[in-house]
Parts: C-alpha cells; structure tokens; sequence
C-alpha cells in the first residue's frame, strides 16, 4: 500500500474529532433535539424521537452520522450515552 494525501488528511480529521469529541461531552457541546412521530391514520403525535446535536464551537455543526461511529470506535459511547440520558432525564 502507498501513501496517499488523501488517507492522511482523512486520518488526521479523525483523529481531531476524536480529541474534540473527548471535550465536548465535558462541555456541554451535544444536545437533544425531539422530533415528534405520528399516527398516520389519526395524525396524532405518538412518541418523540431524541437526535443528538454536536454544535461544535469552531467547526459548527457536526451531524450524528460523523461523531457517533468515532464515539463507538474510541470506547467513548458509554460516557455520550450516560451523557444524553442524564439530558434527557433532565428535559422531562
């Protein structure tokens, strides 16, 4: 395999979100967005579905499909889960 610019950037982007990602949970960074889901007979909301929302200081909004694999890959998913269900409980 040879190097290639585009595997290193890749790489190295990674690995910032990964740094970042360690502090954002600390700081409050990712949020609960509830989005309602409804009956498509009646109309009439059922439940709401909680989406995580990383609204990074500098690198703006970082969607889910990016920072939950990094959270699962680097062992991270147990601290955002614990993280989002205390917010959760708290938004009751």
């Amino acid at each position: 395999m040879h190097y290639s610019p585009e595997i290193g950037s890749s790489v190295r982007e990674r690995l910032k979100l990964e740094n970042h990602l360690r502090s954002a949970i600390e700081r409050g960074e990712i949020s609960l967005d509830y989005q309602p889901e409804f009956d498509a007979v009646t109309h009439r909301i059922v439940r709401f579905e909680a989406l995580a929302r990383w609204n990074h200081p500098t690198l703006g909004v970082i969607p889910p499909v990016r920072f939950i694999p990094i959270a699962e890959e680097s062992g991270q998913i147990g601290k955002l889960g614990a993280y989002l269900m205390e917010q959760a409980a708290k938004r009751r």
